[in-house]
């Protein structure tokens, strides 16, 4: 579980390395944000309550790509 009080944009590097740059709110990821993993892959877009949300982008470390809406 993420805990951290930051409200606004962020750069958010979690204890096993993998980063999040974007909205934040209630201790959690929301707005627009993106966030990579340790391998390369890579969610682009919308975030609600630390979840992906809506509208996004997925790549993957082999360049696969998936462009739609998750809930």
């Amino acid at each position: 579980m993420i805990r951290c009080n930051v409200t606004g944009l962020t750069t958010y590097i979690f204890s096993e390395g993998e980063q999040y740059v974007g909205e934040w709110k209630n201790g959690k990821p929301n707005g627009q944000g993106t966030y990579t993993s340790l391998n390369g892959a890579q969610y682009v877009g919308e975030w609600k309550n630390g979840n992906r949300y809506n509208q996004g982008t997925y790549t993957l470390p082999d360049g696969g790509l998936y462009v739609g809406e998750w809930k």
